[in-house]
């Protein structure tokens, strides 16, 4: 889960494609267990870096993320993800990236999906805003809620290619 330092983080996939392929070649890391997650921007790049990769990723979470219907056609990557497991998350009161994003992509995966009880979705009513100086954005931290589900790591390790 990579942090991007400015926009444009979509042309780092094949930098990030190359730190996973060092990791698991240097320090131990397993090629079955690989996962991607990403909030906001970083979601939306999860969503693009598994659909282009769907035999790389045992499980994907997107959180709050800027990617699906109306503005973004999502059937190629829901297409490209229908065999991967999914938990996504978003709150419906985040001011930043509407829910209905992550409730278009949920449904659409869910429709096609090959295991359609292998997509999971978390909708909070709330969340936090952002730390400063983003404390301005109301509801846009749900990754703090995510990241902090019990559930969610014995999950991923369910998950294996």
């Amino acid at each position: 889960m990579p942090i991007c330092p400015s926009r444009g983080w979509e042309q780092l996939f094949e930098k990030a494609l190359k730190f996973m392929d060092y990791v698991v070649a240097h320090l131990g890391g397993k090629t079955s267990q690989q996962y991607v997650a990403g909030q906001s921007m970083g979601g939306k790049g999860a969503w693009e870096i598994a659909a282009q990769n769907p035999d790389r990723f045992a499980a994907l979470v997107p959180i709050c993320a800027s990617l699906g219907p109306p503005e973004n056609n999502p059937a190629p990557i829901v297409d490209a993800l229908k065999a991967t497991p999914t938990w996504a998350f978003h709150s419906a009161d985040d001011i930043v990236v509407p829910a209905g994003k992550t409730d278009g992509m949920v449904e659409a995966l869910r429709a096609v999906s090959t295991n359609p009880g292998s997509v999971k979705y978390t909708r909070y009513e709330t969340a936090p805003a952002c730390p400063p100086p983003h404390d301005h954005l109301k509801g846009h931290a749900s990754y703090d809620l995510a990241f902090a589900e019990a559930e969610l790591y014995p999950w991923l390790l369910t998950h294996s290619k």
